[in-house]
C-alpha cells in the first residue's frame, strides 16, 4: 500500500498501489487557533483583510513545509483611517503569530520594533535613514543582524513618495528583505494618496496592501463578553446594554489599546463585582453562577470616573508608533 502521510513537520511517502492519497491536517483556521492564542485576537478584532491574510500565511506555511516551496513572504502596507493609538497591539499580535507559526525567522533582542519615519526635505541630509539603521542594529543585540518585523509609519511621506529620499529608503528596505519583514503603515482616508503610495512602493519592493479596521463598539463588546465568560461570569442583556455605551466611549479614547484594554476591563469588572456581590446565594438557590446585572456595574457606566479617566488620558509613548530615534 502506498499512502502519503503528513505530519506537522514532515511529509513521508509510502508506496500505494497506483495512486497517492493525501491526508491533510486540520483546516488552517482550526489548526492555527489551537497553536497560537494571538490568532483569535487578530481574527476577531482587526478587520477582514487581516483575517484573510492570516489564513493565507498559514496556508503558505503548510505549502512550504509540504512541498519545499521557496517563496518569500511579502512586505505589507497597512492602511488605516484611524490614528495609530492602537497599532502597537496589532503589530505585537501579528509578530507573535509569525513567531509561533515559524513563518519567518527571528533573531535579536525583540521580535519587532516600531519606528516613525519623519519627513526630510530634499535639500537636507537624510538623517532618518541613518537613525533607522541604528535602531535595526540595536535590536540585533549581540547577534550579527536583526531578523523579525519592522513596523514603520511612513504617513509623513504621503504625497512625497516620489522624492529621492523616500526612494533611498525603499532601496534600504529592499536590501534588508532577506532578514526583515517590513510592515509599512499609513493613516489616510484619501484614496488618491493611498494609490499613489502603493504605486511608489510597488515600483521598488514586493508589497501587499492590507486595510486595517480597528475594533468598533459591537466587536469590542463581544470580545469583552467572551473574556468575562472565560472568567466564569455571564452578562445579562441589560448589563450588555450598559457596557456597550461604556465601550463606545472607551473605544474612542486616546488610551484604547484594543485587546489589551478589553482584557484589562474584563479583569477589573470581575474583581469589582466579586468584592461587592455575594454570588453564593444564587448558587445555593440553584440559580446560574456569577451572573452580572446592570445594577452591579455602576462604576463602569459611560459617565463613570473609570471611563472619564480613560478619556482624559492623552496616551502614553508606548501606545502607537514610537520614534525610537529621538
Amino acid at each position: 500500500m502506498e499512502k502519503l502521510i503528513t505530519t506537522p513537520k514532515t511529509v513521508k511517502k509510502v508506496l500505494a498501489e497506483d495512486r497517492k492519497e493525501l491526508v491533510l491536517p486540520a483546516s488552517p483556521a482550526e489548526d492555527l487557533q489551537k497553536t497560537n492564542p494571538n490568532f483569535e485576537e487578530i481574527f476577531d478584532l482587526y478587520g477582514n483583510d487581516l483575517k484573510k491574510n492570516i489564513r493565507h500565511l498559514r496556508q503558505f506555511k503548510r505549502n512550504t513545509e509540504m512541498f519545499s516551496v521557496s517563496i518569500k513572504v511579502p512586505n505589507y502596507l497597512w492602511i488605516s483611517k484611524k490614528q495609530d493609538s492602537e497599532i502597537s497591539t496589532c503589530i505585537n499580535a501579528f509578530s507573535e503569530f509569525l513567531y509561533a507559526e515559524k513563518i519567518i525567522a527571528f533573531r535579536g533582542i525583540a521580535k519587532y520594533f516600531e519606528y516613525k519615519l519623519a519627513y526630510v526635505s530634499p535639500n537636507s541630509f537624510f538623517s532618518e535613514l541613518t537613525l533607522l539603521n541604528n535602531v535595526v542594529a540595536r535590536n540585533a543585540g549581540y547577534h550579527r543582524y536583526f531578523q523579525g518585523v519592522a513596523a514603520i509609519d511612513i504617513s509623513a511621506w504621503m504625497r512625497y513618495s516620489n522624492q529621492a529620499h523616500f526612494q533611498e529608503f525603499l532601496h534600504y528596505v529592499s536590501s534588508k528583505n532577506d532578514e526583515i519583514l517590513f510592515v509599512l503603515c499609513i493613516n489616510s482616508d484619501n484614496e488618491t494618496d493611498v494609490k499613489e503610495m502603493e504605486s511608489s512602493l510597488s515600483d521598488c519592493i514586493y508589497v501587499a496592501p492590507i486595510q486595517i479596521e480597528f475594533p468598533n463598539a459591537d466587536l469590542s463588546l463581544e470580545f469583552l463578553d467572551r473574556e468575562l465568560k472565560r472568567l466564569d461570569f455571564s452578562l445579562t442583556d441589560t448589563a450588555k446594554d450598559l457596557l456597550k455605551n461604556s465601550v463606545q466611549e472607551i473605544v474612542g479614547s486616546q488610551n484604547f489599546r484594543g485587546v489589551e484594554t478589553l482584557k484589562k476591563l474584563a479583569i477589573e469588572i470581575s474583581s469589582d463585582v466579586s468584592q461587592k456581590v455575594d454570588f453564593t446565594s444564587t448558587i445555593r438557590a440553584g440559580g446560574s453562577k456569577k451572573i452580572i446585572s446592570d445594577g452591579m456595574l455602576n462604576d463602569f457606566k459611560s459617565d463613570s470616573k473609570y471611563v472619564r479617566r480613560l478619556q482624559r488620558l492623552t496616551g502614553r509613548q508606548s501606545i502607537g508608533f514610537i520614534n525610537t530615534s529621538k
